[in-house]
């Protein structure tokens, strides 16, 4: 008798031992789903440029970047623009960004500093030519080289390469890629 006791123990405590792992193990499961999904939608509306998810990345971090200020023709409105801004001085990492700016305040040669996670800009501010570095405007100067040869080249695989420029929002290695072309 006492054995059948031991066993139906075993058997009673195996069943809620099972009930345990299997609730333990679906618990974990949705974690793992949740994770994946979460950097997965990062990943994905960092590479389409989505400010509002990258404002809340914690997989990003601010950077200073610089582009030339274009010229915009209502002085007094603000103006929605995009540009490609240089994320180094090297040149290597450029990123395009989306401001709301007014004119020029009278700034002799204005670029514009960005304060920006991936795409989400958090502080703008135009400055002149001679607080940015010089590595910086050339690199710019330089891009903007490339982009106007190649849209001049007209329908060859410049193009081509000028309709992906304006689909990307963030390149590595830019310049040796241009000119590798």
């Amino acid at each position: 008798m006492k054995n059948k006791q031991d066993m139906a123990t075993t058997i009673d405590r195996d069943v809620k031992l099972k009930t345990r792992y299997k609730k333990l193990t679906i618990t974990l499961a949705m974690i793992c789903v949740f994770f994946c999904a979460w950097i997965g939608v990062l990943i994905f509306c960092y590479s389409k440029g989505i400010a509002t998810i990258d404002r809340w990345n914690p997989f990003l971090t601010y950077q200073v970047s610089y582009t030339k200020m274009p010229a915009l023709t209502k002085t007094n409105s603000q103006r929605e623009w995009t540009a490609w801004y240089s994320d180094n001085e090297m040149g290597t990492s450029w990123t395009k960004l989306t401001l709301l700016t007014g004119g020029n305040p009278g700034v002799v040669e204005p670029y514009v500093m960005a304060y920006h996670k991936g795409s989400y800009v958090k502080i703008s501010r135009i400055v002149p030519a001679s607080e940015v570095s010089t590595l910086v405007r050339g690199n710019l100067e330089a891009f903007e080289n490339i982009q106007q040869e190649t849209s001049k080249k007209g329908a060859s695989d410049d193009s081509n390469f000028q309709k992906d420029l304006k689909k990307k929002v963030h390149l590595t290695d830019t310049i040796r890629t241009i000119n590798n072309n």
